[in-house]
């Protein structure tokens, strides 16, 4: 059989670099067209139904001696004619769709075979023939005239079909990395075929042992939170579903460049064999159970195989007007570089290049797609605002507006243990996820830790004292289930204007308990730091609460005197909590919210359970349900620290907005340690600290930003940062009494986030999170 080209340029290609596993996947590409093209679950010529779409990878094992090491791939497919063997074989043809198909047999077989041994052999055969046909590509023999020999092998079953490749005499680097490594490559291919694995009937072994698919570890489309206040609230999903449907435009099939209707020959090559093709982006974008350093990004997939895996260029905003620009946007928050945003998205009609590692990203289509689910923009809200650009609404744009920050709690969708965010453990659980344990296959554990953080979340957000609550023994006996009449008698008011004037009966027609409960949440904010499940383990009790602030008198209940808080079971182990933030108990007394909350919730807990005043007393009630249910109101210096850190580092992002005016004023603040650090910090992620742009404020220490408060407060104030009033102070008084609160502040966090030992002061500790309790409450709104 004669191929072209020269022995030469054969084995040159075997010089070309790609990763070991791409030379398998280029072979198990070619299979994966052959069993698909093949209609399976049809009679074969013996009248037997046959629905293996089954492709097999031998690998060599530890104990494999170089010299007898092979590699095989085997398919079931249609198998191939003689002239079809002759063209598999040559570098540079493919007999198979552009634009549906995977294999490129030609280059890429030549390219995957040549790195990875010196002889090749292609054996394949048809249905109904008697014998397997091959052809056996030895570099080292292969002479000027192009000519390889051919063979054939008897077959036990004239049924059997399908194509085997078989390389010998392996590059040692190759052997070197094959042997004994078929559990890492396994993995590696469920992860490169995982869509295919899961939505075809195509079966892939390495060594016998069924491939699983990859699958992501994301949220429950059903999971949400809750993104910004009043007319610009929005619930932004954990999943968003991308079907994105595109003008059709014409694709050559002779170089497969794609091209805009109405020409007669292709822009690229001058073929007129041109088809009219449909062009659409699909998939989904999603977040992540955990947070990982590497397994966070976008995968890319093109006709069923991953071509990007984890891509996180999606991330970063290269300024239109200058390109060197790159502003790596995700992710930025605490613990440091750690991601969940995910998402698998479907580019069949954008081009990749021979070794299917890359999408041509100079297109049109792959530039398109990128602006489409990632917006032109910067995903950051003050970064696009400078930039002239609108809110970014794109689909990894609402992902980031909502989940960026890696707060624990329900408002940024994060576990926590009632301390802190248990990242690590998030992690293990989301190792057991991938492993198939079926306790973990669901989200329910990660959501069951993170409603444990909502008084962490309260703290950081709530305009002022964060928690409250109460019930009557109204509500109390309706969780009982003791009738209790919906009507109450109004008793006669006297006219106080007039002390001589006769009573006066006033006649109303009374509400009901459920129509006053109506009216309250007609007008109530949702509280979600309050919302979660209230616990007494000891008594085998609990209550889903949805927690509600009301900013008017709540008087419910047979004494219809004004209560702090109102607890309204609806049934099923639910209750409303409305919280009249405008009471004198909270405004006046100082009352903490979290007593109130935990004494009236054990107090309906323990009435409910009948166990209050026979072996609990509610001062025990409320120890056991502050253990169980607020764990993080705790304070020790881990917590605290985290918490201050991830202020800290939501103020110097917002900084290093504000400060884009003037990065050169910013620099100058910095000391030499503090350069010296984010030196070594930027060469680890390799990349240039530059002093002209503040990008580096993101990364300096915490005090640094308390010396640039104190010389540059207008970036820090007036809503750049804070919504403290500056600029427009007319008194230097005024000025720098508002400078020295902030300041105060801030160096109270910046002095617990930057300590390196414990600090064992509770003083210290219950400073620094009243300080970060005050200092949230007059960050601006993104």
């Amino acid at each position: 059989m004669k191929i072209t080209p020269s022995p030469r340029i054969l084995s040159m290609l075997g010089e070309i670099e790609i990763a070991d596993w791409q030379c398998l996947a280029e072979l198990i590409d070619n299979s994966i067209d052959a069993v698909q093209t093949r209609k399976t679950g049809t009679p074969n010529p013996h009248g037997e139904v046959d629905n293996a779409a089954q492709i097999d990878v031998l690998l060599p094992t530890a104990r494999t001696e170089r010299a007898d090491a092979e590699v095989e791939v085997r398919d079931r497919g249609r198998g191939m004619s003689q002239e079809q063997l002759r063209k598999a074989v040559r570098a540079g043809w493919t007999g198979n769709d552009p634009f549906e198909q995977l294999g490129l047999f030609g280059m890429g077989f030549n390219v995957a075979t040549a790195r990875l041994g010196r002889v090749t052999e292609v054996l394949t055969t048809t249905a109904g023939e008697s014998t397997w046909r091959g052809v056996r590509i030895d570099l080292d023999k292969i002479g000027d005239d192009f000519d390889v020999p051919e063979f054939t092998v008897p077959k036990d079953d004239a049924t059997t079909h399908g194509t085997k490749i078989r390389v010998t005499r392996l590059d040692p680097d190759r052997y070197r990395y094959l042997a004994g490594r078929f559990e890492v490559i396994q993995t590696k291919l469920g992860e490169i075929y995982s869509w295919l694995l899961e939505n075809s009937k195509v079966n892939l072994r390495v060594n016998g042992k069924v491939v699983r698919p990859y699958t992501h570890c994301v949220w429950s489309d059903t999971r949400y939170v809750t993104y910004g206040a009043g007319r610009n609230q929005e619930q932004i999903p954990a999943v968003i579903r991308i079907d994105k449907q595109l003008a059709d435009a014409q694709a050559c099939k002779n170089c497969g460049h794609w091209q805009n209707l109405g020409n007669f020959e292709c822009e690229r090559c001058l073929n007129s064999s041109l088809e009219v093709r449909e062009r659409r982006i699909t998939g989904w974008v999603g977040i992540q159970r955990y947070l990982d350093s590497n397994n966070f990004g976008i995968d890319f997939i093109r006709n069923g195989r991953k071509i990007l895996v984890h891509e996180k260029s999606v991330f970063e905003w290269v300024d239109p007007n200058d390109s060197m620009t790159r502003q790596h946007e995700y992710p930025i928050e605490l613990p440091a570089n750690k991601g969940r945003i995910v998402g698998e998205i479907h580019l069949d009609h954008v081009p990749v290049d021979y070794k299917k590692d890359r999408f041509e990203t100079s297109s049109r289509d792959w530039i398109f797609a990128i602006n489409y689910l990632r917006g032109e923009g910067p995903l950051r809200p003050r970064a696009a605002t400078k930039a002239g650009y609108e809110q970014n609404d794109s689909p990894i744009g609402k992902l980031f507006r909502g989940y960026q920050r890696n707060d624990p709690g329900r408002k940024c969708l994060i576990p926590g243990d009632g301390k802190t965010a248990i990242h690590t453990t998030a992690a293990a659980w989301g190792q057991l996820f991938h492993r198939g344990d079926a306790e973990y296959q669901n989200d329910q554990k990660w959501w069951e830790a993170v409603i444990n953080h909502e008084e962490d979340v309260a703290r950081k957000n709530a305009p002022g004292p964060e928690e409250s609550g109460s019930s009557d023994d109204d509500a109390i006996l309706r969780a009982l289930g003791v009738p209790k009449s919906s009507t109450s008698e109004v008793a006669p008011r006297i006219d106080a204007g007039n002390a001589q004037s006769p009573v006066q009966v006033v006649s109303t027609k009374p509400k009901t308990v459920s129509d006053q409960v109506d009216a309250l949440l007609k007008d109530a904010k949702g509280k979600p730091a309050l919302t979660r499940e209230y616990r007494i383990h000891a008594i085998s009790d609990h209550l889903d609460i949805q927690a509600w602030e009301v900013k008017k008198p709540i008087e419910i209940g047979t004494n219809a005197r004004r209560s702090p808080v109102y607890l309204y079971p609806t049934g099923g182990g639910a209750a409303h909590l409305f919280i009249d933030t405008t009471h004198d108990t909270f405004r006046t007394h100082g009352a903490e919210v979290l007593e109130i909350v935990s004494a009236e919730v054990a107090h309906f807990l323990g009435v409910r359970k009948n166990a209050l005043g026979n072996e609990w007393r509610l001062s025990q009630l409320i120890a056991e349900l502050r253990q169980d249910t607020f764990k993080d109101a705790n304070l020790d210096f881990t917590t605290v620290q985290e918490s201050t850190r991830s202020v800290i580092g939501r103020i110097s992002t917002l900084i290093s907005s504000s400060a884009e005016e003037d990065p050169q004023r910013a620099w100058a603040m910095l000391s030499r340690q503090d350069i010296s650090r984010m030196e070594t910090t930027y060469a680890s992620r390799g990349e240039i600290l530059r002093s002209d742009t503040t990008d580096f404020i993101e990364h300096v220490s915490a005090l640094y930003l308390v010396r640039l408060l104190e010389t540059w407060p207008e970036i820090f104030t007036d809503g750049n940062v804070f919504e403290d009033r500056y600029a427009s102070l007319t008194s230097d008084e005024a000025k720098q009494l508002v400078k020295s609160q902030l300041m105060s502040l801030l160096l109270d966090c910046a002095s617990v986030a930057s300590e390196e030992r414990e600090v064992a002061s509770l003083n210290v500790l219950k400073r620094a999170r009243l300080s970060l309790e005050m200092l949230e409450q007059r960050i601006a709104q993104a």
